[in-house]
């Protein structure tokens, strides 16, 4: 009779642990918990070379996945200080992520997923993720910067030997490149007192370059520089007088 009562106690044991567990509840909504954070914005040109701005993702979709799932469970938007919360969550893991832009030979789509692992300890915690930073980009003319000069064109003798007057050069070809792309982002002339001037660029270094005869005699043309960095927003630089010789 003995064995037969720790035989049935036995049982009865294994069955109330198998009842527990299967009563313990999976991840998802039901419980106090609460993950929260917020998103940042990194703003870069198309190339990821030089830092634009820094600032909150408003309105920003953030996705959040219970457990295991193979599906995006939920989903809120950012507020407009960069923040979400996800709410009412029970105890268990959880992904949180959100779409960021990223490079073409890390994603063909050009989106890539910024992501944080979290685990809920009990029906009650609450976890802060700290700061999500995403990458959106802008195209180099989609600014408000300018660029001016002016390219002035030095006459000389058919030998170059002797500087007969200064002018200004009319519509001359004036090439911008953007940092250390070979190709350039505009092509413009300059007009009858030989200024130029491109507008809506973005932060960066750029170079100027526009053609001039070689003064040393040689048959194919040269090309002059002048250098300029934008630094701020609104920002106008002006390069001054970039010199072009002709005979």
């Amino acid at each position: 009779m003995t064995v037969i009562k720790q035989i049935y106690s036995t049982i009865t044991f294994f069955i109330v642990i198998l009842l527990f567990t299967s009563c313990e509840k999976p991840e998802g909504l039901g419980g106090n918990g609460e993950i929260k954070g917020m998103v940042t914005v990194n703003l870069y040109d198309t190339d990821f070379k030089v830092l634009q701005a820094t600032y909150p993702a408003v309105k920003k979709d953030v996705f959040i996945i219970y457990g295991d799932d193979n599906t995006i469970s939920n989903s809120n938007e950012t507020s407009n200080t960069g923040d979400f919360s996800f709410s009412y969550l029970r105890k268990g893991d959880y992904t949180i992520f959100v779409y960021s832009d990223g490079k073409l030979e890390s994603s063909p789509s050009g989106k890539v997923t910024v992501e944080k692992d979290v685990t809920l300890n009990s029906n009650k915690d609450v976890v802060d993720v700290g700061e999500l930073i995403i990458y959106e980009t802008i195209d180099v003319n989609d600014g408000d910067a300018t660029i001016k000069g002016r390219v002035r064109q030095v006459n000389y003798t058919s030998d170059f030997n002797f500087i007969r007057d200064t002018t200004n050069a009319q519509e001359a070809p004036v090439y911008i490149f953007y940092e250390d792309n070979p190709e350039y982002i505009e092509r413009l002339r300059t007009l009858d007192d030989g200024t130029f001037a491109l507008s809506h660029l973005i932060k960066g270094k750029y170079t100027i370059k526009v053609y001039s005869e070689d003064i040393t005699g040689g048959k194919e043309d040269v090309m002059i520089t002048a250098k300029a960095e934008i630094s701020n927003f609104g920002q106008t630089v002006d390069v001054g007088d970039i010199f072009i010789a002709k005979n």
